[in-house]
């Protein structure tokens, strides 16, 4: 082939490359712009919405009552209150600002950031629908699980080329989240031991263990994240503590096992780490390492009780792959695998191993697996035909996750228009048909949505929502020329439902709460309503002879709000209920 020739066909090969990189980025920012809010994010996109005093006492309130995590809240903060555009751009950015810092670690090469930056989103894209779901397309997972791992990678980058940055950085990563904090103070401990056997960066890396463990505490400060970890944790049982590490293993495993792709990336870092140790320091041992563990993975992964020994040999192999490559001067890919490590163990005793938690150890896992790669290909140019093959099986495979984000999409536009023409009404109408495979939002009975919902749209947060579907509207409820703000439930065995306090206040009567008990009065008659039985509700009262009268109903707390049968309100509190067909609604009357 002569140059001309040559030339052509490079140029052919890393154009196939950048076409596929210019695909999934704009897959990312289709997915990132139609990507519907949760209840977390309906409250954080209003906290500079009232002025710099109103966000400061939210942020004090936040710190004192939820958790400690200032930093990636304020990234949070700013995200939502520009929107979903902020969102995807951020997303994008990161996502090459990562890429380019594995290729210029490892070797300088736009040919090399490309690929790079092709693993990282194939990976994103590949990853188990639920960690895709609560880790990457909740905005507020995003900020608390994606930017640290990014501040990791940018951390870890730092210590390897001896910058000042590494000092910021490693105060920013512990500043994150707990589980992230911990493993970047990990990470600097183990940076600490190898600068002690090279004579060198010594008080660096003790300068930014330091720092990381600072920033760590001012998390622990908050009494929030006290309680959150004294209820999480059995720290004066130590029985106790190590059974549930034992089963959070168990969780951890499966989830890793759940999805080709978590078990797919740590085999290709075992080999690929294997590979680099064979070719520049002609060590064979770790490639007879890498082997058994990839047989013991695959083995493992086809069995449920199996799982977690193949979590536990893949996890011991790859950190004695971490440490020779850390020896071997590979710092940057070893320092991955440690924090990935770390994330995981860190999350061990808490009891709150959800797939969101896993996110870390993949995404750091998969960018070591990055780095690896980036380090050993000769040609990269050579690898534009299985770069465009891996695009066509990336979209096959997440064709189903685009149609259920663009239906969500399409929900989440209804209830933009429902907050629009509802502006000026007593009630707020929201449509319930979201596809939950494909979605983090509560639109559910949780009292949290209501409120941050109500606020986001500039309601008051006791705003009435009628919550339904699209194909099953719930008829209204009417008294005398008035209809009430909450619908009637209709459920399955034929029972009408009608919401208490709503029909009593219209009428004139008083409803009063306490904890375990309801206090309704009518016309001068005290009933006092038990609802410590689930689904159960009994109404004691005095007749007008002074006689004790017991009545039980059946009750159900419908989208935050007590919902009684229709019996109750007619035989207990006297009042009438009739169906009107022509106008869909019960009409109250007394």
């Amino acid at each position: 082939m002569n140059g001309a020739a040559a030339f052509r066909h490079r140029r052919l090969f890393t154009t196939m490359v950048m076409v596929t990189n210019c695909v999934l980025v704009l897959l990312l920012a289709f997915f990132a712009l139609i990507n519907v809010h949760s209840s977390d994010d309906y409250w954080y996109s209003t906290f500079w919405d009232h002025g710099l005093g109103h966000y400061l006492e939210l942020m004090d309130y936040h710190y004192a009552a939820f958790n400690g995590r200032v930093l990636v809240h304020i990234v949070a903060h700013i995200i939502l209150h520009f929107d979903n555009w902020a969102f995807a751009l951020c997303f994008i950015g990161m996502c090459v600002a990562v890429s380019m810092t594995v290729s210029n670690t490892v070797c300088l090469g736009s040919d090399r950031f490309q690929l790079t930056l092709c693993g990282l989103l194939v990976g994103i894209f590949c990853m188990p629908l639920d960690m895709f779901n609560e880790g990457i397309m909740w905005i507020s997972g995003w900020c608390n699980y994606f930017f640290p791992v990014v501040l990791v990678c940018l951390l870890i980058a730092a210590l390897e080329r001896s910058s000042n940055w590494s000092y910021l950085l490693a105060f920013l990563c512990g500043a994150t989240t707990e589980q992230m904090g911990l493993a970047s103070a990990v990470l600097c401990t183990v940076f600490i031991a190898f600068a002690l056997l090279r004579k060198k960066d010594v008080l660096r890396c003790i300068g930014c263990t330091v720092l990381a463990m600072t920033g760590v505490l001012t998390i622990f400060l908050s009494p929030a994240t006290q309680n959150r970890a004294e209820g999480c944790m059995p720290l004066n049982n130590l029985e106790a503590l190590m059974d549930l590490m034992r089963v959070d293993l168990g969780l951890e495993a499966r989830f890793w096992f759940r999805n080709l792709a978590p078990a797919c990336v740590m085999i290709a870092v075992l080999v690929l780490g294997a590979m680099l140790l064979r070719h520049r320091y002609g060590l064979r041992w770790p490639c007879v390492m890498a082997a058994v563990s990839c047989v013991a993975l695959v083995v493992c992964s086809y069995f449920a009780s199996a799982h977690m020994v193949g979590f536990i040999v893949g996890a011991g192999a790859l950190a004695i792959l971490a440490v020779v490559l850390m020896h071997r001067n590979c710092s940057f890919a070893g320092g991955l695998i440690i924090t990935s490590l770390a994330s995981a163990a860190v999350m061990l005793p808490t009891s709150t191993i959800v797939p969101r938690s896993m996110v870390p150890v993949y995404l750091l896992l998969l960018l070591s697996g990055c780095s690896l790669l980036a380090a050993q290909i000769k040609k990269p140019e050579r690898m534009g035909i299985p770069v465009l093959a891996l695009l066509v099986v990336t979209l096959v495979y997440i064709a189903p996750t685009v149609q259920g984000y663009w239906y969500n999409y399409q929900i989440d536009q209804i209830n933009q228009n429902y907050a629009i023409e509802d502006a000026d009404k007593a009630y707020v109408r929201y449509c319930t048909d979201y596809d939950m495979r494909y979605t983090m939002i509560k639109a559910d009975r949780s009292e949290i949505f209501k409120k941050t919902y109500a606020e986001s749209i500039g309601r008051d947060e006791n705003v009435p929502i009628r919550f339904y579907g699209l194909n099953e509207i719930p008829p209204t409820i009417r008294y005398e020329d008035r209809e009430l703000a909450l619908l009637a439930v209709h459920r399955d065995d034929g029972t009408v439902l009608l919401p208490l306090r709503e029909v009593i206040e219209i009428v004139g009567g008083k409803v009063e709460w306490s904890v375990e008990r309801f206090t309704v009065e009518m016309d001068s008659v005290v009933y006092q309503l038990d609802t410590k039985i689930a689904d159960t509700v009994v109404l004691k009262w005095k007749d007008q002879s002074g006689n004790e009268q017991e009545f039980c109903g059946f009750r159900e707390m419908v989208y935050g709000s007590y919902y009684f049968d229709m019996s109750v309100f007619t035989e207990v509190f006297g009042l009438a209920v009739e169906w009107d067909p022509d106008q869909g609604s019960y009409i109250i009357g007394r």
